[in-house]
């Protein structure tokens, strides 16, 4: 699927399949008489949710397992792109096109196991703000009594 990686100055972008992140901070070190330090460190994701290269704003939340992102494109678009993405990982959508609930265009995604992927999308200020959430079965089980 995709991680999420900075490059120059701050611009993040999705990159190569990796169920993780990679963050690196290089710095003048002045008790070393100037010279560059590199500083390398990833972190291990707990869902692996890819994201389009094109988003204009993208941020995972790993304790709600949660893919935050702005795209200029369509609620179809994403859709399909998601329905593509997933597929290639054994994720099937459980419905042909997104549904419209509670004002937001909405598409479901399971797997093998029986768990959830959750794309939710809504037009906010000209783009498309799209929410994407990991949920095994045992998670979905707990979630969905009290929803009710």
């Amino acid at each position: 699927m995709s991680v999420l990686a900075r490059e120059g100055f701050g611009k993040a972008t999705a990159t190569t399949p990796v169920n993780g992140y990679l963050n690196a901070r290089a710095a003048v070190s002045t008790a070393q008489g100037g010279k560059t330090v590199i500083q390398y460190s990833c972190v291990l994701l707990s869902a692996d949710l890819p994201a389009p290269r094109d988003f204009l704003h993208v941020a995972y939340a790993d304790n709600t397992k949660t893919l935050s992102l702005d795209v200029d494109t369509t609620p179809v678009a994403l859709a399909a792109f998601y329905r593509e993405a997933l597929g290639k990982a054994g994720w099937v959508s459980t419905t042909e096109r997104p549904v419209t609930l509670e004002s937001r265009e909405m598409m479901f995604f399971r797997n093998a196991a029986k768990d959830f992927v959750i794309l939710s999308m809504q037009e906010v200020d000209g783009k498309l703000r799209a929410l994407v959430k990991h949920r095994t079965a045992a998670e979905y089980a707990e979630e969905e009594p009290r929803a009710r």
